[in-house]
């Protein structure tokens, strides 16, 4: 996915994962084999450019999932919709990276649920206000 090859230049310290925008329920987490998951992902996913994305202002409800890398230099964010975990593969995934709507060729290569729920396992539900019982 040669559109975010440079978060790859420097270690990615920790990630933040949403279930849609409007959920509490996250997931953060800086686990090696999790980072492992997400930068295998990065450097082999393939993808196509569909189209512009709309404006993030204009989204009502639901929205997308949120994969949140942070670096030392700054923070990446990737927006997924259709999270479907037992996606078929004849139906498409669309990621949103800076503005413009991505098909992935391999849906089932998104590690989102794998490292969502691992992420909440290892280290609790997350929201915004802080840990979650």
């Amino acid at each position: 996915m040669k559109q975010y090859k440079e978060l790859l230049e420097e270690p990615i310290l920790e990630i933040e994962e949403h279930m849609p925008l409007d959920s509490a329920d996250w997931a953060v987490f800086d686990d090696e084999d999790l980072v492992k998951m997400w930068t295998d992902f990065i450097q082999s996913a393939e993808v196509k450019r569909i189209e512009k994305a709309p404006d993030r202002k204009d989204t009502v409800g639901g929205g997308p999932g949120v994969a949140a890398f942070k670096t030392q230099s700054g923070e990446y964010r990737i927006y997924f919709y259709r999270l479907n975990p037992e996606i078929d593969e004849q139906e498409e995934c669309m990621l949103e990276i800076d503005g413009y709507f991505y098909e992935l060729k391999d849906p089932k290569s998104l590690p989102f649920y794998e490292t969502f729920t691992a992420g909440q396992e290892r280290h609790g539900a997350q929201s915004p206000w802080g840990p979650r019982d």
